[in-house]
């Protein structure tokens, strides 16, 4: 089938033409493959055909390869023996126990299928424990949940009820003082706060303490106040460190929440916790009132909690952690390098995020330009490197992988390069990418 008739019955049958915004025909440029077939290690291919290297890998969930034989070999002896149950079947405790081994703290667990699962049941949790209804989060991260409790605060928030407005309020996520305005304020009538461990890249900010430090100040801030603290660590989990910033930093949240990449792509999320305020969902004490936490048909389907244990088994035998970190660290250097080979460092930026290196692109006058953005995707999928701004290393990314990678970059460095010089960017207005997060279509 040609793209262009895949593209459209896909639009004809799915809004957005696809279950997750950020694969919309909008976040691409023309060129890009309509499509996936099939994927192997670090590669995909296109419904005609065409081989790609994978760059987001799933969206960041596939951090060991796409079919990796050592995970889906053991997934698929689990499903001989079926996947869902009337009662939790034995692997639902083999499970948490495997992923709570993982912590230093008496910790409990809930499984779910996405991330926005978690987040929303940690929200409940926290004004359940707290009996406080206000949440907070950073202005500038881009994605906690799709539901209402957050979309409330973005651009495209039609379909959801005004009331949210006044209970989901935003700080500035590097500046401490900003934070401690929101608690003086807010205090009495804020449940919890819920931010990622470390961001991509920042903008007008007040940076005097890095990520890690502020994140611990956070912490205690909370603890001090009877503020339930969320750390969310969806896209960090399982590439910092096993199983995350809560591990290498020693951080101390009071609930955790984590996706993506813990099961190499297989739909798994959870929500792990203090035992104190986790046991808020539970069944055994009788006579308290009751929490209805979350409720999942398919939370605890056997194969994907298999493909979560095999993932931590995998991790634990090859340390992948600082495998792909390496891997990001030389992406990183070498991209730079080449960035200022051809002097093109005050439009293209990287972050020094080793686990998820992103690129920025910005005009002469500082501001984050879409179009460049858009011009430069284009050039690196027209050199069959399927690239949306940023790369998730993974354990199938080896040495030719990358050298493909940078060998594209450089290709698209140059050319970018060119219609720099000319001050002529080859691409049609109509073209330039989106915000997803946008009031109108």
């Amino acid at each position: 089938m040609k793209d262009s008739k895949f593209s459209e019955l896909l639009h004809n049958s799915i809004p957005g033409g696809s279950h997750t915004y950020s694969k919309g025909d909008d976040q691409f440029p023309d060129n890009a493959p309509r499509g996936i077939k099939k994927g192997k290690g670090a590669w995909i291919w296109d419904i005609e055909g065409n081989k790609y290297l994978d760059c987001s890998m799933g969206l960041g969930s596939v951090t060991l390869g796409h079919a990796f034989k050592p995970i889906v070999n053991k997934v698929v002896k689990e499903m001989e023996s079926g996947i869902n149950f009337q009662r939790p079947s034995y692997i639902e405790l083999e499970a948490a126990e495997k992923f709570l081994s993982l912590f230093d703290e008496d910790y409990m667990i809930k499984f779910s299928k996405n991330g926005s699962n978690s987040t929303t049941a940690a929200i409940k949790l926290a004004r359940a424990y707290t009996g406080k209804n206000k949440i907070a989060f950073p202005e500038d991260h881009p994605f906690f949940s799709f539901d209402d409790w957050f979309i409330s605060s973005k651009e495209c928030s039609k379909g959801i009820p005004k009331v949210y407005d006044s209970l989901s309020i935003k700080f500035k996520s590097c500046d401490i003082n900003s934070f401690k305005e929101l608690i003086l304020k807010e205090k009495d009538q804020l449940a919890c706060i819920i931010m990622e461990p470390q961001k991509f890249s920042c903008g007008n900010c007040n940076c005097s303490l890095s990520p890690f430090e502020y994140v611990k100040k956070v912490i205690k801030i909370c603890n001090e106040n009877n503020i339930v603290f969320i750390l969310d660590e969806m896209v960090s989990g399982f590439k910092i460190e096993l199983p995350g910033a809560v591990k290498k930093y020693d951080l101390k949240p009071d609930l955790i929440t984590y996706g993506k990449g813990i099961a190499n792509g297989f739909s798994c999320s959870s929500l792990v916790g203090k035992r104190e305020i986790m046991n808020l969902g539970s069944i055994l004490t009788i006579g308290a009132e009751k929490v209805f936490l979350t409720s999942t048909t398919h939370g605890g389907e056997t194969h994907s909690l298999r493909a979560l244990i095999s993932t931590i088994d995998f991790y634990t035998e090859n340390n992948v952690i600082e495998k792909i970190n390496e891997k990001g660290n030389r992406i990183i250097n070498s991209s730079r390098t080449l960035i200022a080979k051809y002097n093109l460092q005050k439009l293209i930026t990287v972050s020094n995020t080793t686990w998820t290196p992103i690129w920025f692109f910005n005009n002469y006058k500082s501001h984050h330009s879409l179009k460049l953005k858009t011009v430069f995707l284009k050039e690196m999928i027209s050199n069959k490197i399927l690239f949306q701004g940023a790369i998730v290393p993974s354990f199938s990314h080896g040495d030719s992988e990358i050298e493909y990678f940078l060998n594209g970059f450089e290709k698209s460095l140059h050319t970018f390069s060119e219609m720099v010089k000319r001050d002529h960017f080859e691409i049609d207005e109509n073209e330039v990418i989106k915000p997803v997060f946008r009031k109108y279509v």
